[in-house]
């Protein structure tokens, strides 16, 4: 089996996709502090509520982030890393965050 894709959860495995991740920073250009996960978050931590400016995309994607909890509020979905959310509006506003198709 040939592992391709370039990056970290890129590609395929065995003929599978690998599942996709996110990680939010608290700064733009992927610095600062990071919360990654790869599953569905309907309220993010309070260490990490309204705080994203950056997010990077690992693997195939695309993830959907809204403003409020449970998806509610303003929602984009993006299917790459973006270097500041500021804009998107988003920055400093991200509350639930999850994988969709």
């Amino acid at each position: 089996d040939d592992d391709r894709g370039g990056r970290p959860g890129g590609g395929y495995n065995g003929g599978q996709m690998r599942p996709s991740s996110i990680t939010l920073y608290d700064a733009p250009d992927f610095n600062g502090r990071a919360f990654g996960t790869s599953r569905e978050v309907s309220n993010l931590p309070r260490s990490d509520n309204d705080k994203a400016l950056s997010l990077k995309i690992t693997g195939r994607g695309s993830w959907e982030l809204c403003t409020d909890s449970d998806f509610g509020g303003r929602c984009q979905i993006f299917d790459r890393d973006v270097p500041d959310l500021r804009s998107f509006g988003l920055g400093y506003a991200v509350t639930s965050i999850r994988q969709v198709r």
